[in-house]
């Protein structure tokens, strides 16, 4: 009874690779062709802003009585300061206080919306474990220094350098 078990579970097993390994194969993706345009030069501006997106501390804790809100309020200032265009063209709303929700319809509103995505908020942290100032937005031998450029702050101004420069052209 137990070999007989054993057996039809192998069997599904294989089964089941087999199904996989067919449709790894025979995927095919629905990504449009596009063409490369070549590299895309990074303006001394688009650098300033990361590295002054960085010095707000808008850390999120939490315990969120212990965030300083007034860091988020500043930081949404900055956004509006250093993209016009983008402030001027997309609605903005927010919810919660502090979370930001820009909506910018396309030309032909009967295509799917295209969602962007990046975060504000920081988490605390800890600066004896840092090289830089975790806040400091130091740009030094080609680098801004600071937490949030990577994750996810740097994600953000990337994207509303890039709405800022679709808008101008």
């Amino acid at each position: 009874m137990i070999k007989k078990i054993f057996k039809y579970f192998g069997l599904a097993v294989v089964a089941l690779v087999a199904v996989l390994l067919v449709k790894t194969l025979l995927y095919q993706s629905k990504q449009p062709d596009v063409a490369y345009k070549g590299p895309v030069g990074i303006s001394e501006m688009s650098i300033t802003n990361l590295s002054n997106a960085i010095q707000f501390m808008t850390v999120s804790n939490e315990d969120p009585s212990l965030n300083d809100t007034s860091e988020f309020a500043l930081f949404h200032e900055f956004l509006r300061k250093a993209y016009p265009l983008a402030h001027q063209t997309l609605k903005r709303g927010i919810h919660n206080k502090f979370a930001l929700l820009y909506e910018w319809e396309g030309k032909d509103t009967t295509l799917k919306p295209v969602i962007l995505l990046a975060h504000q908020d920081v988490v605390p942290v800890v600066e004896a474990e840092w090289e830089r100032p975790p806040f400091s937005g130091l740009i030094e031998d080609g680098y801004v220094w600071g937490r949030g450029t990577l994750d996810d702050k740097g994600s953000m101004i990337a994207i509303f350098e890039s709405v800022e420069k679709l808008i101008r052209e």
